[in-house]
């Protein structure tokens, strides 16, 4: 069912048992948004454990908005990511705290690759942000994982890095 307005989102949530209008499940998502966040590109590549952290943070990231919100959004793409940065040394500005022959490096860059369920990884994206840079200019790297879910809110598209069910930035 699509909820046009509130009065007949609130009338939804209660039919389902949910008075404080508040979402506890991927089914109510489903039933109350007709999103299937199973269909989601990249669902089925995750873990078990991924995929109900997936669910939580949709549950979660949804109950943080309006009625209103909700039903114009949906989690477009998700993927266990592996994200490596490309660091080039470079000179400290006046306010870094440097002690003798400590180095300073910058972020120059980034390679996105996704880690499936089976270990398979897939290159997502890679970004510079100055032109004429490659991952060959890198004389350091670091590396990060987490669950990166991007979400189309309307016309805006926008992504977090997911930390937990209820911790995302």
């Amino acid at each position: 069912m699509e909820i046009e307005d509130y009065s007949k989102a609130c009338a939804a949530y209660r039919a389902r048992g949910l008075k404080d209008y508040q979402l506890r499940s991927k089914e109510d998502v489903k039933t109350l948004y007709m999103v299937d966040i199973e269909k989601t590109n990249g669902y089925l590549d995750l873990t078990e454990e991924n995929k109900k952290l997936f669910a939580g943070h949709v549950v979660n990231a949804m109950n943080t908005c309006s009625m209103k919100t909700r039903a114009k959004m949906h989690p477009a793409e998700v993927h266990y990511v592996k994200e490596i940065e490309f660091l080039r040394e470079c000179e400290p500005s006046q306010e870094d705290e440097v002690k003798p022959g400590q180095k300073i490096y910058e972020h120059f860059g980034s390679k996105l690759i996704a880690i499936k369920a089976d270990g398979e990884e897939q290159e997502l994206k890679k970004y510079f942000f100055q032109d004429g840079l490659t991952e060959n200019d890198a004389v350091k790297t670091t590396e990060k994982k987490y669950l990166r879910v991007d979400w189309e809110i309307g016309s805006e598209k926008t992504w977090y890095h997911v930390i937990t069910e209820k911790i995302w930035y």
